[in-house]
């Protein structure tokens, strides 16, 4: 007994020793300097039930109250936004000099002293979690030398400072050479854009200046509490308002199931990327610096509270940012726009703690908003004839014949409860509950519902300069136009444009003999003499005649949408179905559509096989690693390769062939006119005399199905009761019709092309109203959409064709 005890007594001496030691190696770390606990106190420390619209969150995941951020920083973003200096300012720690002891990170850890082997645990904790994508990670940036950047694909590179919910990093940012997350190509990144955005990319088309007048009215309606100022009007000054500005960017994007993302958005982006996105195209605009805060978010799998409370918990790290910022642009992607909104009601809640004004603009970019949920349809949406790419159809293909008989509730049901199953197939059942909860937005009495409209209607009542943009794309398989714009949701500092891709208007950029440049040269209205020396090309590219009508009707629809007349409401929820398809997206197409594509495709690679590689035109890395970020040498172009139809043809085959060496974007999220638009959106015009508390819609028009006869008789008298009110507005921007898309070719970089604008002419009559109903008829002659839907609504309203000009349709309007 006397050994053992010996024994026992030995190794508690030799434990003491050793804490001992590890003891005086912590004394030796150097004192830091003493934080400013009480300044950020109120904020990040006060206490709050779970509800996020208090503004105020005290409790954090592991349970334990936060210290004080680490308010000792120093905005380390010279004129240079060089991003050297804070690294050696991030909170760092002294731990244990023995390999097997834990690494304990808190809030006292300074990041400088760690070795080597500590550094790379926690980045390897890091990127194990966000590989797994279990947590809510940011990306910090400072955008170097804004004005030059071109490059956005290859600015991976550029270094930043990561922090993940749930590792060591959530409390010490760790600074990384290139950004952690999927991204980046290593060979040619070609951006394609053939689109138009309705009602116009810039608000200057279609808004003006706002009389003396119109002010002194409003202002007497205001007293009297009479409806007023319906809608935004523009700045007097227009010119170098975010000149040497201090602007932050804060994306935010959930991640989704790859096969549920295919089925639904068909693709997004990373919120890094939406990031730099923007931050380009803020190039021109000159501001000082720009800073950028990317959080990447596990909605998928985790509740939006939750998500909420870790991405609030990532922003301690960078309240020293928000210090007399002029302008916060936030970025949100479907169902991360209503955590994008709460994070933004936080931030502007906290503007005193954050130490920036009143005067700070914020503003917020919403790409196919989950606001207002989701629905399924019932009708069959498959290409039928003179479908895009040339490609024909089973005209007998109809996956649901008996819609016709849609009056039984029961079926409804069970049809919803079907699509449902089939857009989740292939993901785990947490995911699924998760996911679910999107089409509870539907309702706005449901909880989801009510904290979004608490949280905007906060943003929109308390904060003058705020604004929210929506962005939806007019072609889709998943939601209709009045869910992913939240018609229902009304306000004047809100605005929608629709993004509408040539793609699905019958424009096939593979069979470029077929494309029809807008121009008055002679000489160039072939597109095979339109030679190019370089990879940026733009022009306008005509719609074909049997599609105007939808670009035509639409026009209009939004323009009186953002000039607050809310009348027209009905008639765009009940058109807004007609325009689902499977086959505006390319993971959804019907069987005998997709057969008939791979077929005609296979046929066109083969042809392309014999043109490209007999001329040895091939790509390689070689000759991409040998040339500058941004380059625009005529050396990109291989030889014989000199107008837009063979360059066009060419990278879409080098695409198809080996999308390592060619990736091609030319999504709604790549289109540099939606960012700049949502800026002009932003700084051109100007605050409400009055605030204003968001107004909700009760969406009583939408219908159940588009087949059910009831709802085609009522579309058929909503649509002459819509007539007879848009021939009595006055005011209307006299404007050109869109009947041309954007065609814009640019490789790795910003092609900018911006144009100076006079703006349109307003005259208190109705002749552009009598004009735009004109067209509306005029175009409805000629037209001839591919879809079933559409084909069904062309039926509908071939009342239209009964009148053999349109006098007589405007004189039978006006008798109603």
């Amino acid at each position: 007994m006397d050994v053992v005890q010996q024994k026992q007594d030995k190794q508690l001496q030799h434990q003491t020793q050793e804490q001992q030691h590890i003891r005086e190696d912590q004394q030796e770390v150097p004192p830091q300097r003493p934080r400013q606990q009480n300044r950020w106190k109120p904020w990040w420390n006060s206490t709050a039930d779970d509800e996020p619209n208090t503004g105020r969150i005290a409790e954090y995941p592991n349970g334990q109250g936060r210290s004080s951020p680490t308010t000792d920083f120093q905005d380390s973003v010279n004129s240079n936004n060089d991003n050297k200096g804070i690294w050696s300012k991030i909170a760092s720690f002294a731990t244990s000099r023995y390999r097997s002891a834990p690494i304990v990170v808190d809030d006292n850890t300074r990041y400088s002293q760690l070795n080597t082997e500590q550094i790379n645990f926690l980045e390897n904790e890091a990127k194990d979690i966000i590989s797994k994508k279990s947590k809510s990670w940011c990306w910090y940036e400072a955008i170097p030398h804004i004005s030059n950047s071109s490059n956005i694909i290859d600015s991976i590179d550029t270094p930043g400072i990561i922090s993940v919910s749930g590792t060591g990093s959530a409390k010490c940012p760790l600074p990384l050479n290139k950004y952690p997350g999927e991204g980046g190509n290593p060979g040619y990144n070609v951006f394609i854009n053939d689109s138009l955005i309705l009602p116009s990319d810039n608000p200057l088309n279609f808004l003006h200046v706002q009389p003396l007048r119109t002010k002194v009215l409003n202002t007497i309606k205001n007293y009297y509490n009479f409806p007023n100022e319906q809608h935004l009007y523009l700045r007097q000054k227009k010119t170098a308002l975010l000149k040497d500005k201090r602007i932050i960017i804060i994306s935010v994007v959930g991640d989704l199931p790859e096969k549920y993302e295919q089925r639904s958005l068909e693709s997004q982006r990373s919120a890094y990327y939406l990031s730099r996105k923007l931050s380009q195209n803020l190039a021109q605009e000159q501001p000082q610096r720009v800073l950028t805060l990317s959080f990447q978010c596990p909605l998928h799998n985790q509740d939006l509270i939750p998500t909420y409370k870790e991405c609030v918990e990532l922003l301690n790290h960078w309240a020293h940012l928000f210090k007399e910022v002029d302008s916060i642009f936030f970025v949100g992607v479907y169902h991360s726009v209503p955590l994008t909104l709460l994070l933004a009601k936080y931030i502007v809640q906290n503007n005193e703690v954050l130490e920036f004004d009143e005067n700070t603009t914020v503003s917020v970019l919403s790409f196919q908003s989950c606001l207002q949920g989701y629905r399924f349809w019932d009708h069959s949406t498959d290409f039928t004839s003179n479908s895009y790419n040339n490609l024909g159809s089973n005209s007998s293909t109809n996956e649901n014949d008996s819609n016709d008989h849609d009056s039984n509730n029961d079926f409804t049901t069970k049809s919803q409860q079907i699509k449902e199953k089939q857009l989740f197939q292939g993901i785990d059942k947490k995911q699924q509950d998760t996911l679910s909860k999107i089409k509870n937005y539907r309702r706005i009495d449901s909880s989801e519902s009510k904290l979004v409209q608490d949280a905007l209607d906060w943003l929109l009542f308390n904060w003058d300069t705020f604004r929210l943009t929506f962005f939806g794309k007019l072609y889709d398989n998943f939601m209709t136009i009045s869910e992913k714009l939240a018609i229902d949701y009304n306000h004047p500092k809100i605005l929608r444009n629709l993004w509408c891709n040539g793609k699905y208007m019958g424009i096939d950029l593979k069979n470029a003999n077929n494309l029809n440049l807008d121009t008055d040269d002679e000489a160039t209205s072939n597109i095979n003499d339109v030679h190019v020396r370089t990879p940026n090309f733009e022009s306008r590219l005509k719609i074909p005649t049997n599609r105007l009508f939808e670009i035509t009707l639409w026009d209009i629809l939004m323009i009186t949408e953002n000039l607050g007349y809310k009348q027209f409401i009905p008639i765009i929820n009940l058109l807004s179905p007609f325009f689902i398809s499977r086959s505006f997206n390319d993971y959804t197409l019907p069987p005998n559509i997709r057969k008939q594509y791979q077929n005609s495709n296979k046929i066109w690679l083969q042809e392309m096989d014999s043109k490209w590689k007999m001329n040895g035109h091939q790509l390689n890395y070689d000759q991409r690693e040998g040339e500058s970020l941004g380059s625009s040498s005529e050396s990109l172009l291989p030889e014989n390769i000199s107008t837009v139809k063979d360059f066009l043809q060419f990278v879409q085959y080098q695409n198809e062939k080996s999308s390592d060496f060619v990736r091609i974007y030319s999504d709604i999220y790549d289109d540099d006119k939606v960012y700049k638009c949502f800026l002009y959106n932003t700084i051109f015009t100007k605050n409400p005399l009055s605030r204003k508390r968001l107004r909700l819609n009760i969406d009583l028009d939408t219908p159940t199905s588009i087949l059910n006869t009831v709802n085609q008789y009522d579309l058929v008298w909503k649509i002459h009761d819509s007539f007879s009110k848009l021939i009595q507005l006055k005011n209307l921007p006299q404007r050109e019709i869109p009947h041309a898309l954007r065609l814009s070719i640019s490789l790795n970089c910003f092609l900018d092309s911006t144009t100076s604008t006079s703006g349109p002419v307003f005259q208190r009559d109705t002749v552009e109203a009598l004009r735009r109903l004109t067209e509306i008829w005029r175009t409805y002659q000629d037209w001839s959409p591919p879809t079933r839907g559409l084909k069904h609504l062309r039926d509908i309203l071939s009342v239209l064709a009964m009148y053999d000009n349109p006098k007589n349709l405007i004189n039978d309007v006006r008798r109603t």
